[in-house]
């Protein structure tokens, strides 16, 4: 054989190699909104499409945080956590076969994003659990201060027969669906009557809080607002076929759940047969849901983990440090330091406190005082502390340090850095003042650390002197008209008069960059 086809042969070989390996990749999507046992694709049918073998199918690479898994029975690739588009919209997993040569293939999997996914934790509408573990139980709470006290709005009446409630997070609103029903309502509002229906309230504290609305749909059989909260079981009559169903859409907007809302209301209902006019003092109280649970009913199960806090309207989980994902249970090591500023007299001795969450600990940590390493024999005191906190699932290394400030020298930006086993650092900062000072080695405490007296201060100053530049150039101008002279003009680049520059010189003055130094 030539050398010529030698080569022409090592190419072939390269290029059908090449097409073999392509052949073995396949690309695939699903939404981060996909719940856990979501089926994306079947493994057994793509591994079989140009490899042969049985038995089972593995994940052997690629499966970053345990997202993903293959069932035995069927072969399909489910998703197995919560994803999340902004933590990881790609994966790239290897899946090989047990039995056989136990070659691979490879799966790509494209994560779509959910413009409504995760779902929201407003705090401003947060409500912790409650300690009462009853599920039939709304989260919200409302009482008619009438002689008995009746609380109106306390449970769910006979389990959602009669009324729900809605939750919606964004905005911190609640609403209450009442059916109204039977004999008496027939008799009441006959067909072809629509009654007048007045209903306002009146809130005195402070902050002022967003009043109760109550709109009634007469006819709701045939007209009432879509909402998935509203059972259409409420309109369907067992025994007797009523001539009106009544609908009740209570609104409660902007809630405070800091502390009972209380509202003075006034209601007005003329029908044929029936005249109401009524005055009550109505208050509505946020009591939260039991511990695991969320929604209008408290019956949607959370699903949030490692301590992280669930919202009772949505579900969705505030993740405490180290979590992160919808359900927490993504790793996100964090560095926490304490106190972050702090103003001292001289002699005064400060401690600081840093704290890494969810990473390995057997490492150590380093110190530095703006941008230089800091050692126990300078006079500072190191204390270090590891363990593992059961009520949050993690890992923690905890470092402290005693110094005492005795001179502007030993001011300024404070840093601590931990080095993980992947190589990765983390660091944290917290900025000392002695006196209102920093030292002038802390290149980064003048960019913020000027208040806000000293700011307006240099403002007015230079409008102060841009105000005497206009009234003396001003002066100049008056007298020289006076005198008969022109006045002078200002020259442009391209008067020929104008001769160009010798010689340019860009960036004269460049910002130095300093590094800090650590070891670790």
């Amino acid at each position: 054989m030539t050398t010529g086809l030698k080569i022409v042969v090592v190419f072939l070989v390269l290029y059908v190699n090449k097409g073999l390996a392509a052949r073995r990749s396949f690309n695939v999507g699903v939404s981060e909104s996909a719940d856990p046992g979501h089926a994306i694709t079947c493994v057994r049918r793509l591994y079989l499409s140009w490899l042969d073998g049985e038995g089972q199918f593995r994940i052997t690479a690629g499966n970053k945080d345990d997202r993903f898994a293959v069932r035995r029975d069927t072969g399909e690739l489910i998703v197995k956590r919560y994803l999340n588009f902004d933590i990881d919209p790609h994966y790239e997993l290897r899946v090989a076969n047990d039995i056989g040569d136990k070659k691979e293939i490879k799966i790509k999997i494209s994560v779509a994003d959910d413009p409504n996914y995760p779902p929201f934790f407003n705090p401003r509408c947060y409500i912790p659990p409650r300690t009462r573990n009853t599920t039939d139980i709304w989260p919200l709470m409302g009482t008619l201060h009438s002689l008995l006290g009746y609380q109106a709005l306390f449970t769910d009446r006979k389990r959602g027969s009669r009324s729900a409630m809605a939750l919606d997070n964004d905005r911190c609103e609640a609403k209450v669906y009442v059916i109204y029903k039977g004999d008496s309502w027939d008799y009441y509002v006959p067909v072809g009557t629509t009654p007048n229906f007045s209903f306002g309230c009146a809130n005195d504290q402070t902050p002022k809080r967003s009043t109760p609305t109550i709109k009634p749909y007469w006819n709701a059989s045939y007209d009432r607002p879509e909402d998935s909260a509203i059972n259409p079981l409420w309109f369907v009559d067992q025994k007797k076929k009523h001539k009106r169903h009544i609908l009740a859409e209570i609104n409660l907007k902007d809630m405070t759940t800091e502390s009972p809302s209380v509202y003075e209301c006034t209601m007005d209902l003329q029908a044929p047969n029936i005249g109401i006019k009524a005055s009550m003092k109505f208050s509505v109280e946020a009591i939260g849901c039991p511990d695991g649970f969320y929604g209008g009913n408290c019956s949607e199960t959370c699903v949030c983990q490692n301590g992280g806090s669930c919202h009772p309207f949505n579900g969705a989980c505030k993740c405490p440090d180290g979590w992160k994902g919808r359900a927490c249970d993504i790793k996100d090591p964090k560095v926490v330091m304490s106190p972050t500023y702090q103003n001292v007299t001289s002699g005064q001795t400060v401690r600081l406190s840093c704290e890494v969450v969810n990473v390995d600990p057997v490492s150590t940590f380093g110190w530095a005082l703006n941008g230089k390493e800091l050692h126990c024999d300078d006079g500072n005191r190191m204390v270090t502390s590891r363990g593992f906190n059961t009520q949050f699932n993690r890992t923690f290394v905890n470092v402290s340090i005693d110094v005492k400030i005795t001179s502007l020298d030993r001011s300024g930006e404070y840093a601590c850095a931990y080095r993980a086993t992947d190589g990765k650092i983390y660091r944290q900062f917290a900025k000392i003042a002695l006196e209102g000072k920093f030292s002038p080695d802390c290149r980064s405490c003048f960019s913020w650390a000027m208040s806000a007296e000293t700011i307006a201060l240099y403002c007015a100053s230079t409008l102060g002197f841009l105000f005497f530049l206009a009234l003396m150039t001003e002066c100049y101008l008056k007298r020289r008209r006076a005198k008969g002279e022109k006045p002078f003009a200002m020259l442009a680049k391209k008067d020929p008069d104008v001769k160009k520059p010798i010689a340019e010189f860009p960036d004269m003055v460049r910002r130095a960059t300093v590094e800090n130094v650590y070891t670790v």
